[in-house]
């Protein structure tokens, strides 16, 4: 067996590097953090040939003295961090100590720094983490540290790089996600000697998202914050429609950190469950502040998941937040949005709507009014969602099993500004050449950028803010009324026409009557409404079926199912929910069993939502069902009511609108 000895630095610093420094843009994010932590209120990021070639970061932070600069080159010397209660409370993005000699094992390093009221700068190079020059140079306030020819001296690294276009793609995420979680900071990267990302100071995370994501994104955006004495969580998330293919959409930022937690990306996910197809990703950008406490941010070598001391309080609030920001969607129709006119109903059509609920087709229940349709906001919740009204979000709390994870989502005023940055000292007379700042030129027959600049349009960003804040004043009242809508026909019976003010609208029969059977199965406060059977069902099971009811019977119990066990492996069925009030009782539980089983492994209302959805598919109005003019009006009131009327629980879009002007274009009247 071979002795054991002690490695010598460099090979440890190049071990070291391997677990922060996995790719080009590591490297990026650790300056970029580096510089934030300064206090930097301008920063500029510079990459050649995807950041293998080079790699410059610029700020104009606090700077470094001579003696802080030498040491931050060693391993574990860091000023963020004294003793083991400052690691329990940081608050900074960095405070290891292990970004800058990692990065400075496997490149060719080089630093530039002054503090504000130093005379002159400090400059040193290094090589494979050996120091091979420190002197004093002319330079501004402010740090630049460029990093040259990556892994040039681990040929092993090198080599699984992927192409240059491809590490670009990984150093414009970090960045992106950094300058989102930093309004305030005036953010540039510049790619193969052009400027690819400008974003001046934004005054609010919203207004820096919309910088980001681009102006239409923000028209498309609903926002929500909710807040309590020891957190926030702020946010938007954009509209059903607006969907992605793959997770790069979700911004989760957690005390100004970008983190990459999978359970917060499942309950986002879990959000819009029943409002985007399978496989499809929403886009989402939340901001969670909360005591530094409550969060681990030491649990991964590069610092990009965290653990939180109560999971199920946050993931909990942050699907209920985007929950109730989606109830203010609603599908308008270019025409102002018309409040729900109270429920009134012909003979005919009270005959059809009870022959429906026998069925179990519709989802309305006859023993109350329908002024106020199941799943519609009561007085008793618009009073708890008042503006001035005490949030009534525990964030900080583990929450109890069968608590309801549906809260409160406004939105305070924006932030104020912060004052952008100012330029800082001009440079030194030794060496005048040294602008950090100055905008780079392009040498004669140099390689031009395959990528357009980015610059923010003032104009249409400020016109898309405008909407992106109006929308904060949505109510759920704000409903439009399909039912006024004059009724052209059924086409294939399957698409029920409608002629709307400026367009046509075309409106799927089957995932709009879906709709509307799961959003009163789900939404109903203290549940759907009932229907008992005049002689209950008794139900015998396998002994496997029998052990997963008894874990089941309190989701059951949520969706309208009156059950209980009845000795050994026999239940019995007092009621099932009305929409479902002609389903056979052994038949309806076994159905609804076997999707609780299914999602077995998901959380309490995945499962429930599961079995909503297995029950609103099954109940519905079919394809190529001919319904008679009562019954569509009857099924567009009833989907004027819905909280989600835009899509069917699945995901599939329940209307589609063509305006004149899409029907001009086809006969090119234009």
């Amino acid at each position: 067996m071979a002795r054991i000895t002690i490695l010598p630095d460099i090979l440890c610093n190049q071990i070291a590097a391997g677990e922060v420094v996995e790719r080009p843009a590591a490297v990026a994010k650790e300056l970029l953090e580096n510089s934030i932590d300064a206090g930097a209120r301008r920063i500029s990021l510079s990459i050649a040939d995807g950041g293998r070639k080079e790699i410059r970061v610029v700020d104009n932070g606090s700077g470094m003295h001579p003696d802080d600069a030498l040491l931050a080159l060693e391993r574990h010397a860091t000023s963020k961090i004294r003793s083991i209660e400052d690691l329990q409370a940081i608050g900074s993005l960095g405070f290891r100590g292990e970004a800058l000699p990692s990065i400075a094992a496997v490149s060719r390093f080089e630093l530039v720094t002054r503090e504000p009221d130093a005379v002159a700068g400090t400059f040193i190079r290094v090589e494979g983490g050996v120091v091979r020059e420190v002197r004093e140079t002319g330079s501004p306030a402010g740090t630049r540290i460029t990093v040259r020819d990556l892994f040039y001296n681990v040929p092993a690294r090198r080599k699984f790089l992927r192409a240059a276009d491809t590490e670009t793609a990984y150093i414009c995420d970090q960045f992106q996600r950094l300058a989102m979680a930093h309004h305030a900071v005036h953010f540039q990267l510049i790619n193969r000697e052009r400027t690819q990302y400008d974003f001046p100071g934004a005054a609010s995370p919203e207004e820096r998202a919309g910088q980001v994501l681009g102006a239409e994104t923000l028209k498309r955006a609903i926002p929500f914050c909710v807040e309590n004495a020891s957190a926030r969580l702020r946010g938007m998330v954009g509209t059903p429609d607006l969907q992605r293919a793959n997770s790069h959409s979700l911004f989760v930022f957690v005390n100004g950190r970008p983190v990459w937690d999978r359970a917060v990306n499942r309950a986002i996910l879990a959000a819009f469950e029943s409002l985007i197809p399978r496989g499809k990703f929403p886009v989402a950008v939340l901001f969670l502040e909360l005591d530094p406490l409550h969060v681990d941010v030491n649990v991964h070598p590069t610092k990009r998941e965290v653990r939180f001391k109560h999971p199920g309080g946050v993931i909990d609030t942050v699907r209920g937040a985007i929950r109730d920001a989606l109830c203010h969607l609603r599908p308008l129709h270019g025409s102002a949005a018309a409040a729900p006119r109270p429920f009134s109903e012909t003979a005919d059509q009270r005959a059809f709507r009870d022959s429906l609920v026998r069925e179990g087709q519709l989802s309305f229940d006859r023993g109350r009014p329908l002024s106020r349709p199941p799943g519609f906001p009561s007085e008793r919740w618009r009073e708890r969602h008042r503006p001035d009204a005490e949030p009534p979000y525990p964030l900080l709390r583990e929450p109890a099993p069968t608590e309801n994870p549906r809260r409160e989502a406004g939105s305070p005023p924006a932030a104020p500004a912060d004052s952008l940055f100012d330029e800082g000292a001009a440079p030194q007379p030794d060496n005048p050449d040294t602008d950090f700042f100055a905008e780079p030129k392009r040498a004669a027959g140099g390689p031009a950028s395959t990528h357009a600049p980015v610059t923010v349009d003032t104009a249409a960003f400020a016109d898309a803010f405008q909407a992106f804040e109006a929308a904060t004043h949505l109510h759920a009242g704000d409903v439009p009324a399909l039912a006024e809508l004059p009724v052209i026909g059924q086409l294939a019976n399957t698409y029920i026409l409608l002629e709307a003010p400026d367009g046509l609208i075309l409106i799927d029969q089957h995932a709009a009557h879906e709709r509307i059977i799961f959003d009163a199965l789900s939404f109903p406060a203290g549940g759907p409404a009932r229907q008992r059977l005049i002689r209950p069902a008794v139900i015998d099971l396998p002994p496997r079926d029998a052990a997963m009811l008894r874990r089941w019977l309190p989701l059951l119990e949520e969706i309208g199912v009156e059950i209980e066990s009845f000795g050994g492996d026999s239940f019995v069925v007092h009621a099932v929910p009305a929409p479902l009030g002609e389903c056979p009782p052994e038949g309806l539980v076994r159905e609804l069993l076997a999707s609780a089983i299914e999602g077995d492994d998901a959380p309490r209302w995945n499962v429930l939502g599961r079995l909503a959805k297995t029950a609103a598919c099954h109940r519905a109005v079919r394809a190529g069902q001919r319904l008679r003019p009562e019954e569509i009006r009857l099924l567009l009131e009833g989907l004027d009511r819905t909280r989600f009327a835009s899509t069917c629980p699945h995901g599939r879009p329940v209307w589609y609108k063509m305006t004149l002007s899409d029907v001009a274009r086809l006969f090119q009247r234009t």
